[in-house]
């Protein structure tokens, strides 16, 4: 089965809010996911019953950002949340929404977001990423609200 070629589409979008440090909204970016061909065939392994998933990482990253990496957390364009704490995750009406909170690691310039899957295997995929219109500044200790919802639908 390829998820290629199936009727089944996955979409969703990422809000990206920043906060000032008394955790009130400074500005929000609401932009379209795109799942990455990793997080494709790391879903297919997933159903299939050769994968199960062990942990969510939340990844900002900027115009160096290489959504091909085998170390999506770690390569130079890569921003990292200092703690990345899940504030929030459920699914309801076939789409599951997770929210993370954390601190931005390093000033930098964001092109946009994704979710990388700790799969029990200890290898770190991305998920999916969702580019921004434009570059979002950030600040190292910034604190971000990062928003992920994934649907599922024909």
């Amino acid at each position: 089965i390829s998820m290629t070629h199936s009727h089944t589409k996955l979409t969703g979008l990422m809000t990206l809010t920043l906060l000032d440090a008394d955790g009130n909204a400074i500005s929000t970016h609401q932009h379209h996911n795109n799942v990455t061909a990793s997080g494709q065939n790391m879903l297919l392994e997933m159903m299939q019953g050769k994968l199960s998933m062990k942990e969510f990482i939340p990844i900002l990253g900027n115009k160096e950002f290489d959504i091909n990496s085998d170390k999506p957390d770690s390569h130079a364009g890569a921003i990292r949340l200092t703690t990345g704490d899940i504030v929030s995750q459920g699914v309801k009406d076939n789409v599951l929404s997770i929210s993370f909170r954390g601190d931005a690691h390093r000033k930098d310039s964001v092109v946009g977001g994704g979710l990388i899957f700790v799969t029990d295997d200890g290898k770190k995929r991305l998920y999916n990423f969702a580019p921004t219109k434009t570059p979002i500044d950030v600040v190292r200790g910034m604190p971000v609200l990062l928003n992920f919802n994934i649907s599922v639908g024909n």
